[in-house]
């Protein structure tokens, strides 16, 4: 088993508001360079080239917020520091073997980006937002991997909850150790949870899992 030292815990909101934007920015980035690196596995130049968009996406997302950090006079790479150990183990434990499951990693991870909207929104965007990208290539390609051989859906639907489980666990662990951010995300709920961080947070990602599993039944495939 993989053990990680504590991320240490803050206790403002503008220190909450800090880390989500720290958070969001090496997240960005790790997946910069995750979808970079799957693009190598995409099966002709279109969706090569859609997946580089979407990198160079990530990597616009990324600099933006680096660049809201630098504005509130703090210093992005010690911000960040904190974020990489769950989010580089996200990354390491869920490796996709070959090009379906580096698709449907994809589809899961911009759809769980897509759930924070409200949050990134509300806290990062003073400055000029990044222009948002069509990432329906993602579904598409996916339905036409399942139309091509049927038999790889039974896989493809365990791989997505291994990747949307590990997600999960991640955003736990930093909830855990972050309080203060984890009340800060969970308070975008359309529906407000009474009780402590760690409780409003559990009722945000049972909301992320059920939207999850209405994405892949939208694929076909059973989470």
């Amino acid at each position: 088993m993989i053990r990680m030292a504590p991320i240490p815990p803050q206790n403002t909101t503008a220190d909450a508001t800090s880390d989500l934007l720290a958070l969001l920015a090496y997240g960005n980035l790790a997946a910069f360079g995750r979808t970079a690196a799957d693009a190598d596995l995409a099966p002709d130049l279109a969706l090569k080239s859609a997946m580089a968009r979407l990198a160079a996406h990530h990597y616009r997302r990324h600099e933006h917020l680096v660049e809201r950090l630098t504005s509130a006079g703090l210093d992005a790479q010690t911000a960040m520091a904190p974020f990489v150990p769950p989010i580089d183990a996200f990354h390491a434990r869920t490796l996709p073997d070959d090009w379906p499951e580096a698709l449907l990693k994809a589809y899961v991870g911009e759809g769980i980006v897509a759930d924070f909207a409200a949050v990134s929104q509300a806290f990062t965007t003073r400055s000029v937002p990044v222009a948002p990208v069509d990432t329906s290539f993602l579904g598409e390609a996916i339905e036409a991997e399942l139309a091509a051989d049927p038999a790889i859906a039974g896989r493809l639907a365990l791989w997505g909850r291994r990747v949307v489980g590990e997600a999960l666990s991640q955003a736990q662990r930093v909830a855990a150790d972050r309080p203060d951010l984890a009340d800060l995300a969970a308070s975008v709920r359309e529906e407000p949870t009474d009780g402590a961080a760690l409780t409003r947070v559990s009722a945000l990602l049972h909301d992320l899992t059920a939207r999850y599993e209405e994405r892949v039944a939208a694929l076909g495939l059973t989470s």
